[in-house]
């Protein structure tokens, strides 16, 4: 049986169906990573999850293992291999500054505020859907006509996030350059 719901990152008590659902793996996956060591409480058919805190062990085995890669590699790597990897890691600099120069890398800090300028929008139009749709939903005569009413609103609400995610974003004033 697989929840329908799509589990977010702020999920605190997700089941092991939606853990598996949110990462793309079996149901038989999960109970390896249990046996693991992966965060849970409960038993049985209660087992639950906090997401974030899968997500944080999931992400320390991975640097585990790739910690202990990199050291197992180090002990093997001669000194000719070694001299390519530098030169390999030159040339991925040099990508990264071409990239730049050409505009073409994202600023994190400026992707984080686009997405919580976003997350605003869409919380706002979200948390005011319920008084704008009441006054319609009281006159009305039967459960179609008001399904229709509530797709209706919830289709308005989609196209004005959708909008919403076009407008540029305010330009940053900075009170040093003035």
């Amino acid at each position: 049986m697989t929840d329908a719901v799509t589990p977010t990152l702020f999920q605190a008590n997700i089941t092991s169906a939606q853990l598996a659902q949110f990462y793309g793996v079996t149901d038989r996956t999960v109970a390896e990573w249990r046996k693991a060591g992966v965060p849970y409480f409960g038993s049985g058919k209660n087992i639950r999850y906090d997401l974030k805190a899968v997500v944080e062990w999931k992400e320390s085995q991975a640097i585990r293992k790739a910690t202990e890669k990199l050291d197992t590699r180090i002990g093997e790597m001669d000194k000719d291999e070694a001299v390519v990897r530098k030169l390999a890691a030159q040339a991925t600099l040099e990508e990264i500054k071409v990239a730049e120069a050409r505009d073409q890398l994202v600023n994190i800090a400026d992707s984080d505020k686009e997405i919580q300028r976003l997350m605003s929008i869409c919380r706002g139009l979200l948390s005011s859907f319920p008084s704008r749709l009441a006054p319609w939903i009281l006159n009305l005569p039967d459960e179609l006509t008001a399904r229709e009413l509530v797709e209706k609103q919830v289709k308005g609400l989609m196209l004005e996030m959708a909008a919403a995610a076009f407008e540029p974003m305010e330009p940053e004033v900075n009170i040093d350059e003035e």
